[in-house]
């Protein structure tokens, strides 16, 4: 017997996977949907990457294949294409709304305020917590021109699919269901699992969460994932380049002198300051944000 609606018109019977999904609880597919958007998103510019150290290296080719892909995919899971009976969950659950000016403004204050409060966590942290080297690839057969363009493409491809998944489809699904605070909290511990196969995992808990929890919040108060694309591209880029190339100072590494070798000196004494004092001003600076968002 074939389904009718209101006026008497046939209704397509609604397929026994869509109707499995929507049976999940809120949180498992909130869980399935971030990992799914999180890998589809990353893979693709890494394997262009790969590609791109073995045919014409001497092209940074990777960046704009990259972009084209990044925009493809990002838009698809941001509502565009078919079906559109799912364009509109697609669109929510991203929730990569446009900001104003104003927003923007305590946005782009907050991400400078992050890299100050990541950079704090590193320099004073890490000096009691021995953290391995990570495993970098083997660059040397890029010239520079192709290897600078490439880390920053590296930035914006984590910054892009890590927030879509983690801070767009996993923690807009959570805050709308369980609020904020608990959805900040499992995206945070999500994305600290995500980079499980990263060497010393469990040596970066404190600042994978400390940046998810950020990052997270950034997303909360603006209800949208671009501010927290932007600051989590921002760090990326700094780290990486410090870590690949060498550019930088040395506080920017997970590798300072021991606590015990340095005891409290300078740069432990105003790290500690700024890393205390970064806390306060950052949640001033969200909710700044927050009034300034349009009535929802």
């Amino acid at each position: 017997m074939i389904a009718t609606d209101n006026s008497g018109a046939p209704e397509p019977a609604r397929s026994w996977i869509l109707r499995l999904w929507q049976r999940l609880p809120v949180a498992v597919r909130s869980i399935l949907s971030a990992l799914l958007v999180f890998e589809v998103l990353q893979l693709g510019w890494a394997g262009a990457f790969l590609a791109n150290t073995k045919i014409l290296p001497a092209i940074p080719w990777n960046v704009p294949v990259g972009l084209l892909y990044l925009g493809l995919v990002f838009s698809y899971f941001n509502g565009r294409g078919w079906p559109r009976s799912t364009a509109t969950a697609r669109r929510v659950a991203m929730r990569a709304r446009g900001l104003s000016k104003e927003q923007w403004l305590w946005s782009l204050l907050y991400s400078l305020l992050t890299l100050v409060f990541m950079a704090s966590i590193l320099s004073v942290v890490y000096r009691f917590i021995s953290v391995p080297d990570l495993a970098m690839m083997d660059t040397s057969m890029l010239p520079w021109w192709t290897l600078y363009p490439s880390l920053m493409m590296l930035a914006i491809n984590a910054g892009v699919s890590e927030e879509a998944g983690f801070r767009g489809y996993l923690q807009g699904g959570l805050e709308r269901r369980y609020g904020p605070v608990a959805a900040i909290a499992a995206s945070s511990v999500l994305f600290w699992m995500a980079h499980l196969n990263h060497a010393g995992a469990v040596a970066r808990l404190p600042y994978l969460l400390a940046a998810g929890v950020a990052t997270g919040a950034l997303a909360w108060a603006a209800q949208s994932v671009w501010p927290s694309i932007v600051a989590h591209a921002l760090i990326d880029a700094v780290v990486v380049t410090k870590k690949a190339a060498g550019l930088g100072p040395d506080w920017l590494m997970e590798k300072p002198a021991p606590f015990a070798e340095t005891g409290i000196d300078g740069p432990f004494v105003a790290f500690s300051v700024l890393l205390v004092l970064s806390v306060p001003a950052g949640v001033w600076l969200l909710r700044r944000l927050r009034r300034a968002a349009p009535a929802r």
